[in-house]
């Protein structure tokens, strides 16, 4: 008998996973403030022309929170994400996504890629289901958004890959080891790097990807799944150094793991 998973467990889950994953990736965006400031890498003063877009309130208030009161915020987010994550209280997900949501605008867009992006879907997802009323399907519509969003993004990306020629050969993934921004390790270098071995990893992660739709079809598929990715994200995280990936989709698994169970 594959464990059950009820709807107030599963955005409990959620909702935890999702605040160490915040309180993860806000730590490291503390450590590095001081290229905030004036003569930093991400100095105030690069944002100026982005704003002109806005109106001059918006302006004022973008201003506020990104230049002089960029870090304030991520000591709030902090705050919030360790509040959440000790009591587990739902609506602290609506402040998280609002912070989530100017941090992302503070670096004009995803700093981290993709972990940004779904942590902005975690937030939505769990602050609709603590504002939607229980009547109407609230929390089980905001905890299937989330597994919806995290199915895509496996599908999708399997879909990009397979329509490049060097992701079946391995090539890309060789590629990919050597690139400066990643700073991979030169064991994995030589690893990867041998033929076979590159084009077996990206075979698997090929399939992964695009079979990823299939683990709804069930808890028992859908816990394959997710324990075989949580493999992949871990094996990520320590040949390309994308550790936020590895505690941000894995938060989306709860979500996943309750609606295969519904689906299935």
């Amino acid at each position: 008998m594959w464990p059950e998973l009820s709807l107030e467990a599963a955005l409990l889950w959620t909702a935890r996973a999702a605040a160490w994953a915040a309180i993860v990736d806000t730590t490291e965006l503390l450590v590095l403030r001081r290229n905030f400031g004036p003569g930093g890498i991400w100095e105030p003063e690069l944002l100026a022309e982005d704003w002109r877009a806005f109106s001059r309130p918006m302006q004022v208030i973008l201003h506020f929170f990104l230049a002089r009161g960029f870090v304030p915020l991520l000591v709030l987010r902090l705050g919030l994400a360790l509040a959440l994550l000790g009591s587990g209280y739902l609506p602290l997900a609506l402040p998280l996504l609002f912070g989530a949501v100017l941090t992302s605008l503070r670096f004009r867009g995803s700093y981290n890629g993709g972990s940004d992006s779904m942590m902005v879907v975690l937030w939505f997802g769990l602050g609709l289901a603590s504002i939607w009323p229980d009547r109407y399907g609230g929390p089980a519509i905001g905890l299937g958004y989330i597994a919806v969003q995290a199915g895509l993004s496996y599908f999708v990306a399997g879909l990009v890959k397979a329509k490049v020629p060097g992701w079946w050969s391995g090539l890309e993934l060789i590629r990919a080891t050597q690139l400066p921004t990643y700073d991979v390790a030169a064991w994995a270098r030589r690893l990867l790097g041998r033929p076979v071995v590159a084009r077996v990893a990206a075979l698997s992660m090929l399939a992964l990807e695009l079979l990823f739709p299939t683990a709804l079809l069930g808890r028992p598929v859908a816990l394959v799944f997710l324990l075989l990715l949580g493999v992949f994200h871990a094996i990520n995280a320590v040949v390309f150094g994308l550790n936020r990936f590895f505690w941000t989709w894995p938060a989306t698994y709860p979500a996943i793991y309750w609606a295969a169970g519904h689906l299935g």
